[in-house]
C-alpha cells in the first residue's frame, strides 16, 4: 500500500507540473534586460575571499609570549618637554607654578642622591604633588686627587629623572630662577597620576 501512495503521489506531482508549466509565457524583451539587471546588481562585485582558519592552539607546556614592551619614553632635557604644551612648559621654566614639595640634596653622595631622589618623586607623585624643587648645588669642586671636576649632583639629577624608573613620573624639569637656587636646582613637574 505505501508504494501506491508513493506512486500515485509522483504522478500527481508530474500531472501538476504539467498544468503549471503549460500556463507559463516567456518575458517580454523588455523585463528579460530588468531582471537580468536586478540579477547582477544582487551578486557581488567581487568573489567572496576565503575565510582564514583560525590559528591553532598553542599546547598547554609551553608559555605565552610576553607582552609587548611600551614604547620608551622620549628623553626630557631643560629645553624640550615633549608631552607638555608650550605655555605650561614656560610657566615651569619661570617658576610660575607653585611650588608643593622641596628636596635638599647638599651632602649627599651620589649613590645616596640618587635612592633619596627616587623616593622623594615617588612620594610626590603618589601624593598627587605636580611641581617640586630638587636643590642638587652647583658643584664644581674639584676632586683633589685627579685634579679635575667630580661628577656633581647637578650633573646626574637629569640624567636620573631619565631613568626608567622615575621618567614615568616625571612630565618635565627646567633650571630654577634665582629666588629658587638657580642653576644649583630644578623645578619637577610630575605626571598627574590617573
Amino acid at each position: 500500500m505505501r508504494a501506491k501512495r508513493g506512486k500515485d503521489k509522483g504522478q500527481d506531482d508530474t500531472g501538476l507540473w504539467h498544468r503549471v508549466a503549460a500556463g507559463v509565457a516567456p518575458l517580454p524583451a523588455k523585463a528579460k534586460r530588468k531582471a537580468a539587471r536586478i540579477v547582477r546588481a544582487a551578486q557581488p562585485a567581487e568573489p567572496a575571499k576565503p575565510v582564514k582558519p583560525a590559528k591553532p592552539v598553542k599546547p598547554a607546556g609551553r608559555a605565552a609570549p610576553a607582552p609587548a614592551k611600551p614604547a620608551p619614553l622620549p628623553p626630557l632635557s631643560p629645553a624640550a618637554a615633549p608631552g607638555l604644551d608650550k605655555r605650561s612648559f614656560e610657566r615651569l621654566r619661570r617658576g610660575q607654578m607653585p611650588l608643593e614639595a622641596k628636596l635638599d640634596l647638599h651632602g649627599h653622595t651620589l649613590e645616596a642622591a640618587h635612592k633619596a631622589l627616587a623616593a622623594f618623586i615617588e612620594r610626590a607623585w603618589e601624593r598627587e604633588r605636580r611641581a617640586v624643587l630638587v636643590i642638587t648645588g652647583k658643584g664644581g669642586r674639584k676632586d683633589a686627587e685627579a685634579g679635575r671636576p667630580r661628577t656633581s649632583l647637578r650633573e646626574s639629577v637629569p640624567r636620573w629623572l631619565n631613568e626608567p624608573g622615575l621618567r614615568p613620573r616625571v612630565l618635565a624639569f627646567a633650571p630654577a630662577q634665582p629666588k629658587h637656587g638657580g642653576s644649583g636646582a630644578l623645578y619637577v613637574l610630575l605626571k598627574r597620576r590617573r
